[in-house]
């Protein structure tokens, strides 16, 4: 049986579903902002005016010259050397990035169609073609993800204030 897509560009389904990818998309901003400040943090002293920190984040950082992946990566290996986080919460930390891009790449690059057997659809090519019902279940999960990683974020942050605190 074939399945009959709606295209009502005014269905309150559709609309609301626009809307949640468009705050997932400001969310992984926010994440990869908050990457930023780390890898800063960690290259220079955050407190006061620094000519070599601006001109990291005025002329690297804000100009794109290091991806997602690549910012992840890069505080991924800082966590580790810095051990600021444990073992299991570095690893899980990685993983739930790297669902927070997955995320944020199927909002940014793919479709919401409604479906009228199974509601709100998201398709999207990562590796193949995916798509996935933009149900309860589906939304609670991805807000588990964004929650575990800036919690994880952010106490990591923490304790790089604390070591740079106690080096100065």
């Amino acid at each position: 049986m074939i399945t009959q897509i709606k295209s009502d560009p005014k269905d309150s389904n559709l609309l609301r579903a626009r809307e949640n990818g468009g705050q997932v998309i400001w969310a992984t901003s926010s994440i990869e902002n908050t990457l930023e400040v780390i890898i800063t943090n960690y290259l220079f002293n955050p407190i006061g005016f620094n000519n070599q920190r601006d001109f990291f984040v005025n002329n690297i950082i804000a100009l794109g010259c290091f991806s997602f992946f690549e910012k992840k990566n890069v505080v991924c290996v800082l966590i580790n050397e810095k051990n600021l986080l444990g073992g299991t919460d570095c690893t899980k930390l990685q993983e739930q990035l790297t669902n927070v891009m997955r995320y944020r790449n199927a909002f940014a690059h793919g479709k919401i169609i409604i479906d009228s057997n199974k509601g709100c659809v998201i398709e999207y090519f990562s590796g193949t073609k995916k798509s996935n019902i933009l149900d309860d279940d589906y939304w609670n999960k991805l807000e588990k993800t964004f929650k575990i990683v800036t919690d994880l974020l952010n106490k990591a942050m923490k304790k790089l204030y604390t070591l740079n605190q106690s080096s100065t």
